[in-house]
């Protein structure tokens, strides 16, 4: 049964919830500027890539979409207000300077945007940091009803207690088993998740969840009637370079790529 944990020191959790960190009025703002800069995406006959914006369509319904990236890279605003409110969030909570890696905004539709137990660094291994920082700024609500992220505090004891349910170390963090490739590619495996414990993160627009590329994650179906947009602004160290521009041209030139559709209700970019 999900347990309700409370946030502690990001080093140990691995994760801080930031309670009204930026003034709800500015959140609207943003989700105004966003709807407006993804409406070509949505017409029917829509290129991927609409605007410089990357669409990802919802895998069992390619009509929806899922979520769309390159949202600092191609909207203004947005990267305005990212660097202006949420990159020195991210810095305070983690200690250092940061790079921005990638964004996106998930857009979890009614009946839809469920993702399962995974841990990002299942993704972003592939690319030279060691570890990412992600801030989930929601645009509306996030609840049990509609789906919000659940996050696992236990990964460490968790490991400890069976290190067979690691699939390899990078520098001290564990990355569980996961499936790869498949309609289950990223997911941690069943036995290797067992004895995780998950706690729903309720949010308002205004907080701020940050956590590292290691905290295992999942989220449930939109049991609501209304869909639910949060941002993800992911980052790396800034001592380990900038990664923000190669990442997207990789994804651009290889779209299918398993490593872009980890533990998503995704396929391939549409």
């Amino acid at each position: 049964m999900d347990t309700g944990p409370t946030p502690d020191r990001f080093a140990l959790s691995r994760w801080r919830l930031l309670a009204g960190a930026v003034a709800p009025s500015r959140i609207g703002e943003i989700a105004r500027i966003y709807d407006a800069a993804t409406q070509p995406l949505r017409r029917a006959g829509s290129p991927p890539d609409a605007g410089g914006l990357i669409a990802v369509a919802e895998r069992d319904d390619p009509a929806q979409l899922c979520r769309t990236e390159f949202l600092c890279g191609g909207v203004p605003a947005i990267a305005a207000f990212v660097d202006a409110c949420i990159t020195p969030l991210v810095e305070a909570a983690v200690g250092e300077p940061v790079a921005l890696f990638k964004d996106k905004c998930n857009e979890k539709n009614p009946g839809g945007g469920a993702f399962p137990p995974h841990q990002d660094m299942a993704a972003y291994k592939h690319f030279p940091p060691r570890n990412f920082f992600t801030a989930m700024v929601p645009l509306d609500p996030a609840t049990p009803e509609n789906g919000c992220l659940a996050v696992a505090d236990n990964l460490s004891d968790w490991a400890e207690r069976m290190p067979g349910a690691v699939a390899e170390w990078i520098g001290e963090n564990p990355l569980l088993h996961y499936h790869q490739g498949g309609p289950d590619n990223g997911a941690i495996e069943a036995a290797a998740a067992a004895g995780l414990v998950f706690a729903p993160v309720a949010m308002r627009p205004g907080d701020v969840l940050v956590f590292d590329a290691f905290v295992p994650h999942r989220s449930e179906v939109n049991r609501s009637d209304a869909r639910r947009r949060a941002l993800f602004l992911t980052y790396n160290a800034a001592r380990e370079g900038r990664h923000y521009d190669r990442y997207y041209a990789l994804k651009r030139s290889d779209a299918g790529n398993p490593i872009f559709h980890v533990a998503t209700p995704t396929t391939a970019d549409r």
